[in-house]
């Protein structure tokens, strides 16, 4: 049977256009950065989108939604009698414990990690042998009595499944799930001793989630085809454990309840697969439904909000007449989805910024990375942070080109100079850039990692035979932005 994904009209799947309108109403009113979603109904898909300069064809990073992909694997396992949900940690891992294991250790169990119920207070911090550190991490309470949310802990699960099965977890995933159901091409961040990062490491494509939300909401079930049991899915996503209580400060939406990696949802019946900064799968089985999410926002809650009170009253059980002015102006929106952009930041005719072009390098005697590479590198993705060398600008009426040497290598970012990004390449991500001068003297520029969730806007300033350049990141509403010491570079000298 094809695994092509079926499109149909909002009101042909029981939702009004409307509706949808009024989702995406509220998410730019309340100004969330959403990257992109795509809505199902009985299998089909009726709306979807991608704000620029994300595209359909890029991966994205999952972060904690990975766990839900991580708990699918360890339900395959346990179907194939790989594992069972009573193995302790104590009998899979005998060479790791400590010398004097609690008594608490020896009980906790692949099920208590699956409900984020192991008995750690804290989360562990693990160094090289992260495993032996993780056991060691005192286990204060009974393991299935007190939820922590603990990503290490879903990292031993995809050790456990390596320890049983001699698979690291996508490629275990690939010939069970992936590929059956469609799944192209995903990576996954990796620990020191290779064990892929199910916690949080992976990414994919936003209808690569929206496939597997489908095999979940479908209960095992694709193409007709049975691959995993109901009777998991009965399990991973009803609630196993309480979120609310002393240790965990849940609110909202993250204190109705967690399943095997799942968490369950305000509106009755609903839950979830759960990124940080708002990487959603939603699956509503009233409603035959589901909802995946990409955006980076440090205000979940507004965003599951704006689902529950937009679409999910909006489903009808039945087919509504079609509204072709409503479908267009949706249509004509979703084509042309972009994030919030610089104002053009064209030269004026004396070209005053070719005065800038000139190569600058560090100040100071210690290494200096370039401020981009930091967001690259988070979790792995792009490799280790690379000293620069140097930089460089050119300038043209539309686009700017900032060249960069990192320990020998050159690589170069095009800015967009006309209020939309420009795409290139930097150490093997791509990125999009738009930049303007916000004076004669200080250029801007917004500068994103397309396959990681946020990017840098930087402020390159230019003065009396130096360069000093300032950071923040894209990312809105998480936290406060620590403050970052300048990065100042000097003209180099003219070769003589």
């Amino acid at each position: 049977m094809s695994n092509e994904l079926l499109y149909v009209t909002p009101e042909q799947a029981g939702i009004s256009t409307h509706a949808i309108q009024r989702f995406l109403d509220r998410v730019e009113q309340k100004g969330i950065e959403l990257h992109s979603f795509m809505l199902l109904r009985h299998g089909k898909v009726c709306a979807q989108g991608w704000w620029k300069p994300y595209k359909a064809e890029y991966v994205h990073p999952m972060y904690s939604f990975s766990k839900s992909l991580t708990s699918t694997a360890i339900g395959f396992a346990v179907q194939e009698g790989l594992i069972a949900l009573e193995d302790r940690l104590a009998d899979i891992f005998p060479d790791k414990l400590p010398e004097k294991p609690s008594e608490n250790l020896k009980r906790a169990t692949v099920k208590d990690l699956l409900m984020m119920g192991g008995g750690h207070k804290t989360e562990p911090n693990s160094g090289e042998d992260w495993i032996r550190d993780f056991l060691a991490h005192p286990f204060v309470y009974e393991p299935g009595t007190m939820f922590q949310y603990n990503t290490e802990g879903t990292n031993m699960l995809c050790a456990a499944l390596y320890r049983r099965s001699g698979q690291q977890l996508t490629a275990f995933l690939r010939e069970r799930l992936f590929d059956k159901i469609g799944v192209g091409e995903v990576s996954c961040a990796v620990t020191r001793d290779g064990t892929e990062i199910g916690g949080a490491g992976y990414r994919l494509r936003t209808e690569d989630m929206a496939r597997f939300m489908q095999f979940v909401l479908q209960n095992g079930v694709w193409n007709g085809k049975r691959l995993l049991s109901e009777a998991w899915f009965d399990q991973a996503t009803e609630k196993q454990i309480e979120t609310a209580n002393d240790i965990y400060s849940g609110k909202g939406d993250w204190a109705v309840g967690y399943g095997f990696q799942f968490w369950r949802c305000k509106p009755e019946g609903v839950y979830r697969a759960d990124g940080l900064w708002g990487q959603f799968g939603i699956v509503m089985p009233k409603q035959d439904a589901l909802l995946v999410i990409t955006e980076a926002t440090g205000h979940t809650q507004d965003t599951l909000d704006a689902v529950w009170d937009t679409l999910v009253p909006s489903f009808q059980d039945r087919a509504l007449p079609e509204d072709a002015e409503a479908q267009a102006a949706l249509g004509y929106r979703l084509k042309n989805l972009t994030l919030a952009a610089l104002p053009a930041g064209k030269l004026n005719p004396w070209n005053i910024a070719k005065r800038f072009e000139k190569t600058y390098e560090p100040a100071g005697e210690e290494d200096s990375c370039f401020y981009l590479d930091m967001v690259c590198s988070f979790l792995g993705f792009g490799g280790k942070q690379a000293k620069l060398d140097g930089l460089s600008f050119t300038f043209e009426e539309n686009e700017a080109t900032l060249h960069l040497t990192e320990k020998g290598e050159n690589r170069e970012v095009t800015i967009g100079l006309d209020g939309s990004y420009a795409y290139s390449s930097y150490r093997g991500e791509p990125v999009a850039a738009m930049g303007r001068f916000r004076t004669h003297y200080i250029f801007e520029a917004e500068i994103r990692c397309t396959q990681t969730a946020f990017g840098m806007r930087l402020l390159f300033q230019f003065g009396n035979g130096t360069l000093t350049i300032s950071r923040c990141k894209t990312l809105l509403g998480y936290g406060d932005e620590p403050a970052a010491p300048d990065l100042v570079l000097k003209e180099k000298a003219m070769q003589v």
